[in-house]
């Protein structure tokens, strides 16, 4: 018995959906690459405060993917479409689901490496579950739009998310149609993070 996917009984489910952690290890290598070698500098030469932020990088970073790909899944039933991220569980009934998006875009900036993405959307043009290439696999993608007869709106070229809102303005977050706002939510702790090592280290 299968007790992986949280929420309706296996025995009603049509399809069950399960992010990829080799995937998404393959597109974000390079970032996760990063924070391994800022965890060992800050372990290395941050003393007792730099161990301290390199443990709860390292925890922090880790459990919550773990967490993430514990829970995470897209699940088709006779009835609904159930998607289940790290902090919610969407329902949709299946008559609600009208239209799919399939778009490629950029992993975080536009000269970043892009990656194949598919938005299931209600009548009201309402996100209701999204599979994101980096990890999710293309097959997962024409698993789903099988399941709910969906033929899905191609995008041509590369979008990024301000643009994917022009048309479709409920696909995506606030974070992705404001770029300079998703940096500087990135980049503001890193910067505090750096500051108060810096402090430590003259005391």
């Amino acid at each position: 018995m299968n007790t992986a996917v949280p929420g309706p009984p296996q025995r009603s489910a049509d399809l069950v959906l399960r992010p990829s952690m080799l995937r998404y290890l393959q597109a974000y290598r390079a970032t996760t690459a990063m924070l391994v070698v800022i965890a060992v500098v800050l372990f290395l030469r941050g003393g007792g405060v730099g161990t301290l932020f390199a443990l709860l990088l390292a925890a922090g970073g880790s459990g919550l993917m773990s967490l993430y790909f514990r829970r995470a899944s897209v699940v088709v039933t006779p009835t609904e479409l159930v998607a289940t991220g790290l902090l919610r569980r969407r329902r949709t009934p299946r008559g609600s689901v009208t239209t799919a998006v399939s778009a490629t875009m950029p992993r975080s900036h536009p000269r970043s490496p892009t990656f194949p993405h598919l938005f299931v959307l209600d009548g009201d043009g309402r996100r209701v579950a999204r599979l994101s290439g980096t990890h999710w696999l293309e097959d997962d993608h024409r698993r789903l739009l099988r399941a709910l007869g969906l033929t899905p709106q191609v995008l041509r070229g590369v979008s990024t998310g301000k643009e994917l809102a022009r048309t479709h303005p409920r696909a995506v977050s606030l974070l992705e149609r404001r770029p300079l706002l998703k940096t500087l939510l990135i980049a503001v702790p890193g910067v505090a993070v750096a500051v108060a090592l810096v402090l430590t280290s003259t005391d």
